[in-house]
């Protein structure tokens, strides 16, 4: 069984056409029909924009989910926007890369570092606001 879970609206305003589409579970031939329903109204929503297709909670993918991918991207492209896919399995990036649609997205092992870094300015800030009772912790 596949879930999807609602886009991510962002409040950045440079990436306002930006959406996160975070699906879960397995995306097979039984669970396709329904997802396409619901990514197509999300890839509506965003208005040619960037597309995250997140898929670190994604188990299983067979062709079909494959297709749902490629047609995303042909979607998204067609109105202007980009497709990512983020946090694809080892098996899933290898099905990807075999099937040349690693050249169609653009691929990201994981969240982007943006998030852990502004973590990190935060343990600086601190350790600039008294340099000599709180040092990062590395």
């Amino acid at each position: 069984m596949s879930d999807l879970l609602p886009g991510k609206p962002t409040n950045d305003p440079r990436l306002a056409n930006e959406i996160v589409i975070e699906l879960a579970g397995e995306i097979d031939l039984a669970t396709c029909p329904q997802l396409i329903e619901l990514v197509d109204r999300e890839i509506r929503a965003c208005d040619g924009g960037l597309v995250v297709m997140d898929m670190a909670r994604v188990t299983f993918v067979d062709s079909t989910g494959l297709a749902l991918l490629v047609r995303a991207q042909r979607s998204v492209t067609a109105n202007g926007g980009h497709v990512v896919v983020r946090s694809p399995s080892p098996q899933f990036r290898h099905l990807l890369a075999i099937t040349g649609v690693d050249a169609l997205v653009t691929v990201e092992p994981h969240e982007p570092e943006r998030t852990r870094l502004s973590v990190q300015a935060g343990v600086l800030a601190g350790a600039m606001a008294n340099p000599l009772t709180s040092l990062p912790p590395w």
